[in-house]
């Protein structure tokens, strides 16, 4: 019973971590931040394409993080980069840095699929 409910709790706050919002609405977030005034060199549809990139990128790299870490690393260890991931992505729209929040973002991602 304690296994079942365990992962019961990994799928549910799997599903929260933001993955789903980022998908769904990277077009709109991109848009808020230039209408806020930020400066990028890429436009929303090529920055769409290297989050939807970066979703591959780390599918393939999880083949690596399986082999090379433990489930409790992975588990541990990529959480606690996302979360610090999403806390810089506020950040950068704050100061209003797209940028910043791309690469925040993609990197998320990466981790997110590898993990």
């Amino acid at each position: 019973m304690g296994a079942a409910w365990m992962c019961w709790v990994i799928a549910v706050f799997n599903n929260m971590s933001g993955i789903g919002i980022i998908n769904i609405f990277s077009t709109a977030i991109f848009e808020n931040i230039k209408i806020k005034g930020a400066q990028s060199a890429l436009t929303v549809k090529q920055e769409n394409y290297l989050i939807g990139l970066s979703g591959l990128v780390g599918a393939v790299l999880s083949f690596w993080s399986c082999t090379y870490f433990t489930r409790r690393q992975i588990f541990i260890g990529g959480h606690a980069i996302m979360s610090f991931l999403l806390f810089m992505v506020a950040y950068f729209i704050d100061t209003k840095y797209s940028d910043g929040v791309l690469v925040s973002l993609c990197i998320f991602i990466i981790i997110f699929q590898a993990t």
